[in-house]
Order: structure tokens, then C-alpha cells, then sequence
């Protein structure tokens, strides 16, 4: 998948780029795509940052599937980490970010209501919260 992302995007063919990560990437139905193009706001931002979606892709690539995290590959990391999902997420991003919590040996799981994957985000309520665990790990 990141190679034709990437080709995709490389050709400035945004638009296509994000059709194709939805719909092979995260496996939302065609008509989602549809459903975002006339939402407003929506369509102009995934616009703006399509040319990430190569590297999104990259960190996803064999995740995706259900198949649990192995453990073995996180155990190393040793930092203090903040996992924040949010209530209003699709179940797919909320069941990921508890698995990821699950694997990392000093992760926070932060369960945020109203916070969702699809709406707008409330900066002001992330930042807080950002500040709040690296002020208490330093």
C-alpha cells in the first residue's frame, strides 16, 4: 500500500490517494469517501495533508489485519507513554490504540470523551493533556 500511496501522490493525485487509504487502508466503504467529500471542512483537509498518507500506510502495514501486537517488538521501549484515544472514534482506532497501551510497557491509556477520529479535533483538550503527562514525567 505505500508504494502506490506514494506514486499516487508523487503524480499530485491526492484525491485518489485518499480514496485508496480509506478504502484499502482502513476499509471504509466507497460511499464513506462520497460522504466526506460533502461534509463540510472535511474534504479540504484530508486535501491539505494527503501527501502524510504514505507514511501512515508505512506504520499500519501488517497491523491492520486483527492479529494481536507482538510483545516483542515494543518490550523495548523503555519511555513513559501517552496513548490517548478518543470515545467518538471509530471501535477499529479504539480497540488499536488499547492494543498498543496493552504492548508498551510504561504507557498511559487516556480515554477521552467527545475526542473522535473524524471530527474536529478539540486542540485545546489534547494539549492539556499532552502537558499534563510530560509535566509529570520528565
Amino acid at each position: 500500500m505505500y508504494t502506490f500511496l506514494n506514486e499516487l501522490i508523487s503524480a499530485n493525485r491526492r484525491a485518489e490517494a485518499i480514496k485508496y487509504f480509506m478504502t484499502k487502508g482502513m476499509g471504509a466503504p466507497s460511499f464513506v469517501v462520497g460522504l466526506m467529500r460533502i461534509m463540510p471542512g472535511v474534504w479540504s483537509r484530508l486535501m491539505a495533508v494527503a501527501q502524510t498518507l504514505p507514511y501512515d500506510a508505512a506504520l499500519l502495514d501488517g497491523y491492520m489485519d486483527g492479529k494481536p501486537l507482538p510483545v516483542n517488538i515494543w518490550s523495548k521501549v523503555t519511555m513513559p507513554t501517552l496513548v490517548l484515544e478518543g470515545t467518538e472514534s471509530p471501535a477499529s482506532l479504539r480497540h488499536g490504540a488499547q492494543a498498543l497501551a496493552g504492548v508498551l510497557p510504561k504507557a498511559k491509556l487516556l480515554s477521552k470523551k467527545g475526542l473522535g477520529h473524524t471530527k474536529k479535533l478539540d486542540t485545546k483538550m489534547i494539549s492539556t493533556e499532552l502537558t499534563t503527562f510530560f509535566m509529570g514525567n520528565p
